[in-house]
């Protein structure tokens, strides 16, 4: 696995400050400040570190599936020594008997390293026979390599040094802290710090003074200065010669814009001369409208007579009607004399 090839080397007293200094606030978050250096342990930096996968915390109460995963974690010809509650570890064939080990000593950070439960084949069951779990349903081993690391501090501080673990990844997350430094600090320059020495101080020596940068800034725009004074001829060589070269252009653009000139006079005679043919035409259409307009008047003009006598003839009838109505009343007032005198 690349993440072990990655273990190369370690320090003992770098890994004793690292556990002591190390402060966990829950089962995924802790923090280290040691040497001035402050680091936060999580399961996805651990992720980033090793490249292992993240995937789920497993539990060791879920008993059903290491059962299933320890029955047939075993071949037909593999003679296994059972105990009441696990299997004996040397009855495991190689090398899954040495990876059993590892598990229970820096995942599942047990003691108990003679005995393999069932919770413990779940990974070399996955592993053994290529089983194709999904990436989020595998083992986090991330999660439990800082579950390791807190009951590995909690142990050194209450006085079991011999607990102590996890050298090589130790080392790991401390360069990949060191590396984010602006000014970068390798990992032997760190382990060999001496005493109360801060890596703060160390950055600040390791990085240039003042007047180290002000000499460093005059010596850059020197150099510039320099390489410009030598690339000046070249520069002007180019320029003229590019120049030379657009000067023609120029020219044939001149002499094309001149053979315009004279065309965009003519257009603009030619529509001269249309504006006064429009201006002349236009008292012509103007008598025209006039004229049309006369001949729709008339109609008019008959229709106006013809209302004028049937108004007269209206008017006649209505002074025959009174007449008539008058004639009417005055033999009424006859006959009534008439009667009277009778």
């Amino acid at each position: 696995m690349p993440f072990f090839e990655k273990l190369r080397g370690y320090d003992e007293e770098v890994t004793q400050e690292f556990a002591l200094s190390f402060v966990h606030h829950s089962k995924t978050h802790a923090t280290t400040t040691f040497r001035g250096l402050t680091m936060e342990i999580t399961p996805d930096f651990i992720d980033m570190v090793t490249s292992l996968p993240v995937g789920l915390p497993w539990s060791k109460e879920e008993k059903p599936l290491g059962q299933v995963a320890k029955k047939t974690f075993f071949q037909p010809n593999e003679h296994l020594v059972e105990d009441k509650n696990g299997i004996n570890r040397t009855s495991i064939p190689y090398p899954w008997d040495e990876f059993s080990y590892q598990i229970i000593k820096y995942i599942s950070y047990e003691g108990r390293y003679s005995i393999v439960y069932g919770y413990h084949f779940r990974l070399p069951h996955e592993l053994r026979y290529g089983m194709d779990i999904s990436k989020p349903q595998k083992l986090s081993i991330p999660y439990f390599l800082l579950q390791s690391l807190i009951d590995a501090s909690i142990k050194l501080k209450a006085g079991s040094p011999y607990q102590l673990a996890h050298h090589g990844l130790i080392k790991l997350l401390v360069e990949e802290a060191l590396h984010t430094f602006t000014i970068p600090i390798t990992w032997e320059i760190f382990r060999n710090m001496i005493g109360e020495y801060d890596i703060k101080a160390l950055t600040y020596d390791l990085s240039p003074s003042e007047s180290e940068r002000e000499e460093q800034k005059g010596e850059d725009e020197e150099e510039t200065k320099t390489e410009y004074e030598k690339e000046k001829p070249k520069i002007e060589e180019e320029t003229k010669i590019e120049d030379e070269k657009e000067e023609p252009e120029i020219e044939k653009k001149k002499t094309r814009e001149e053979k315009k000139e004279p065309r965009t006079e003519e257009k603009k005679t030619k529509t001269e001369e249309e504006k006064t043919r429009a201006e002349k035409k236009e008292p012509r259409i103007e008598e025209e409208q006039a004229k049309i307009e006369r001949k729709n008047t008339k109609p008019e003009k008959k229709k106006t007579k013809a209302e004028k006598v049937e108004t007269k003839k209206d008017e006649k009838e209505t002074k025959i009607e009174l007449e008539e109505t008058k004639l009417a009343e005055a033999e009424k007032i006859k006959e009534e004399e008439k009667g009277k005198r009778r």
